[in-house]
């Protein structure tokens, strides 16, 4: 088929390829290739298989269930087809409770693809605009679209590793800024216990995005705390002066029995080593030095206790679900008894999400659902949202390009947390090694 460039040319094609003879049975099943798969151009020429439904004049109709929808896809002029979705607008169903495809007439078809043409010129003409796949398929122009669009694609990921690397950069600087504010008032605390000042030192999740500057000051000078009195250090404490603090008290709230010797304990630490002098002990050495091209002493292995909240997760995810991780599996789901079943999805692109699932009303629902940013490079996972049915809640680190760190910590934590209680029910650690799969999926 010659190529098609105007509208008329467009209808008079279609018109001429209508079934005349021996058309397809209405109500069988054919295997057809969609001009996508899964979201992404079919190059492999995967086929599908497909309802034959009552052509809309020339143009012949097909049909396909998926998650109980029916999809509605015409046959374009490149013999492949495409969702009628694309140019018909959708319509509500009631008794689905979602929008589904409209069967076109012919008319509305005819309509919606005459615009085609133009449309598709325009982006060809622009070095640097994306032609559309859709619009290459119905005037059969797919090769011609794909030798447009590959020095675009280079373009755009171009594009999209400089934004990566502004925002990375605008993250690092707000991190660095968040830590010389916490650390800034570590240290005024430091200095008031020193000077025997009286300053308020109550907790505030919302603060410095959950962390504690008294705890921290506990740990900066080696003095370990029992968990239960972390607590009340979190919920009781409100103020201290010189040798002596104050607390909250309630019916539920009562004095701790153990901090005054601990907090004792920290004020003659930093007696002996003001804060000052602590942090200069604990400031990483300089570099090695090189001497005559060789490295001397060269470079530290990595502790595990110097791995970010974000390596741990990586770690732990690439352990628990190696062939997920490796791309080997688009999703994975995971059943155990008296536990919610646990579904992980590559979304698109390096953002994968990991949800437990349940029906709400009838509806799919999650307990929580949260979406990562997978940095294989650098081996970290970064919380982007985080998202529950019950009540419904959807809370995004990124506003406007810009990360709210306490949040995004407060996720990282709670995912840890989550991760720790879900190995009792899900044994992680290659638990996907032995899947019964479903194509592109697992199921376990």
């Amino acid at each position: 088929m010659a190529a098609i460039t105007t509208a008329q040319e467009l209808i008079e094609a279609y018109a001429r390829s209508a079934p005349v003879s021996n058309p397809r049975t209405v109500g069988n099943n054919v295997l057809m290739t969609p001009v996508f798969d899964d979201g992404n151009y079919n190059r492999e020429g995967k086929r599908i298989r497909v309802t034959v439904e009552e052509p809309a004049g020339k143009f012949e109709i097909f049909s396909r269930e998926r998650n109980g929808v029916k999809m509605l896809y015409f046959l374009t002029a490149s013999g492949k087809i495409d969702g009628t979705g694309t140019y018909i607008r959708d319509v509500y169903d009631q008794q689905a409770r979602d929008y589904v495809n409209a069967r076109p007439t012919e008319a509305e078809l005819d309509e919606a693809l005459s615009k085609v043409p133009e449309a598709f010129a325009l982006a060809m003409a622009d070095p640097e605009k994306w032609a559309l796949y859709q619009h290459a398929a119905v005037l059969d122009r797919l090769d011609e679209c794909e030798a447009h669009n590959a020095p675009v694609r280079v373009l755009r990921e171009q594009e999209r590793q400089r934004r990566s690397e502004e925002v990375a950069q605008r993250i690092d600087s707000l991190q660095r800024q968040a830590q010389q504010k916490y650390d800034a008032r570590v240290d005024e605390i430091a200095k008031a216990i020193e000077k025997g000042e009286t300053i308020r030192v109550a907790y505030d999740a919302a603060d410095f995005g959950g962390k504690n500057p008294m705890l921290d000051l506990f740990r900066l000078y080696d003095i370990k705390l029992p968990l239960r009195t972390q607590g009340w250090l979190n919920t009781g404490l409100a103020e201290i002066s010189g040798g002596s603090y104050r607390y909250f008290k309630s019916k539920h709230k009562r004095d701790s029995t153990a901090f005054m010797g601990y907090y004792n304990t920290l004020r003659q630490a930093i007696r002996q080593m003001p804060i000052e002098e602590k942090r200069a002990s604990l400031a990483p050495a300089p570099p090695a030095a090189e001497v005559e091209g060789v490295n001397v002493g060269g470079e530290m292995p990595r502790k595990e206790e110097d791995l970010t909240v974000e390596h741990a997760l990586y770690q732990n995810f690439a352990e628990g679900f190696p062939r997920f991780m490796n791309g080997e599996f688009q999703t994975l789901r995971l059943e155990a008894p008296h536990a919610k079943p646990l579904e992980l999805e590559w979304i698109f692109g390096d953002r994968i999400s990991i949800a437990h699932t349940y029906e709400l009303n009838g509806e799919p629902a999650f307990e929580p659902r949260i979406e990562l940013l997978v940095d294989k490079e650098n081996k970290k996972l970064q919380a982007l949202s985080l998202e529950t049915s019950e009540p419904p809640r959807h809370d995004f680190v990124y506003y406007k390009g810009i990360p709210n760190i306490g949040r995004q910590q407060n996720i990282h934590n709670l995912l840890a947390a989550w991760l720790d209680r879900m190995d009792t029910a899900f044994p992680l650690g290659g638990g996907d090694n032995r899947p019964r799969r479903r194509g592109r999926s697992c199921h376990l």
